[in-house]
């Protein structure tokens, strides 16, 4: 009975020992399933993931089954990425192509969209030329949630699926010292710059 009241006066001492089970049932995790901490670089998938968050991801299995709206981790020439899902292999996916990027689209349309940007593309050629493409088989179409910031399959195409290591299962907590840095930076880019442009990641 003692030790119970004593509990119910102690809220912080409670929270402590959770958090210890938690971390323990996590590290446990880590080796009975195939999972990996990781730590977030950049905005492209704000407001969802922010800068200096850690984030538990299940490593990819080759044959494993992805779907739309995953949150993956990605290798696109050498580098990491997180990025979500918009399209499998088989889908199409349109929209404009301003920038010359192959075929693939800058801007993605909405369903809504489908019956108006083709005119709009013939009759002023100016906006972008309206394009339709077939995610390859065994590839994936990913973008950035934070659609401005990103850089995503809409710059380098579609990406092979064994070349994504994993798929996000939580995030966990942020890193603070990490996102008032990469805060810093960005307003320092800004003010060096006559005009400020995004940073894409």
């Amino acid at each position: 009975m003692g030790s119970s009241a004593k509990g119910a006066r102690n809220p912080a001492g409670r929270r402590r020992t959770a958090l210890v089970s938690a971390l323990c049932v996590i590290l446990a995790g880590v080796y009975v399933v195939p999972m990996k901490l990781g730590v977030v670089c950049g905005e492209s998938m704000s407001p969802t993931l922010h800068h200096g968050q850690v984030f538990l991801m299940k490593r990819a299995r080759r044959g494993g089954r992805l779907r739309r709206g995953d949150v993956v981790v990605l290798e696109v020439k050498g580098q990491q990425h997180i990025k979500r899902i918009y399209a499998l292999s088989g889908d199409t996916v349109s929209g404009i192509d301003w920038r010359e990027t192959d075929g693939h689209p800058d801007y993605i349309a909405n369903d809504r969209e489908l019956d108006v940007l083709p005119e709009l593309a013939r009759r002023k050629p100016a906006v972008g030329a309206f394009v339709r493409m077939t995610v390859p088989t065994g590839h994936v179409f990913v973008l950035g949630d934070a659609v401005t910031r990103s850089y995503d399959s809409r710059h380098f195409g579609p990406v092979p699926v064994e070349k994504v290591t994993g798929r996000l299962l939580a995030t966990l907590f942020s890193v603070p010292q990490a996102r008032r840095a990469y805060t810093t930076a960005a307003a320092l880019e800004i003010e060096s710059r006559p005009q400020a442009s995004d940073a894409l990641d």
